[in-house]
């Protein structure tokens, strides 16, 4: 990034670092480097929620080798994986929030992704997840397509 060091308040990005093979780390140490001592970073990465890491284990298990003619898309994270990658590039997270729920739900559970396709009943399919968030523990990391981190640089002071 063509900025100094420490020159930035904040840094956003939400849902890029995991589309480099290589992984985020060299584009978290950039951030490092270029927010404040009292900034904050705000990233926001594919959550490997319960259901994926069902599906995805499944899928691993089945497969031999590399589909023909497929290419990486993006990494997901549980948790705990992208914090302790974040802790060793110098973050500290100070909050994580899984969102998006209608999104993982409308896109990768197919019985609510018919259903809410049908223009007649979308709006409510979507007013019923936003509900079932709010109300129900644990169900945004249950559920949720991302999480968001909000992070400052080791030792920094709030």
């Amino acid at each position: 990034i063509d900025v100094a060091d420490r020159s930035v308040q904040y840094y956003i990005s939400l849902g890029v670092v995991e589309h480099f093979v290589d992984g985020p780390q060299p584009i978290l140490t950039e951030a490092f480097r270029v927010l404040s001592d009292a900034g904050y970073a705000f990233i926001s990465v594919p959550h490997l929620n319960r259901f994926r890491t069902v599906h995805f284990n499944e899928h691993v298990s089945k497969a031999r080798s590399e589909p023909e003619g497929m290419t990486f898309h993006q990494y997901y994270y549980s948790r705990y994986h992208f914090e302790h990658i974040l802790d060793g590039c110098g973050f500290q997270v100070v909050g994580c929030y899984p969102h998006a729920c209608i999104a993982f739900l409308t896109r990768e559970i197919p019985i609510l992704s018919m259903i809410c396709r049908a223009s007649i009943a979308k709006k409510s399919c979507q007013m019923a997840i936003l509900l079932l968030e709010r109300i129900v523990p644990g169900f945004r990391l249950a559920f949720g397509h991302m999480l968001l981190y909000v992070c400052r640089k080791k030792g920094s002071v709030a």
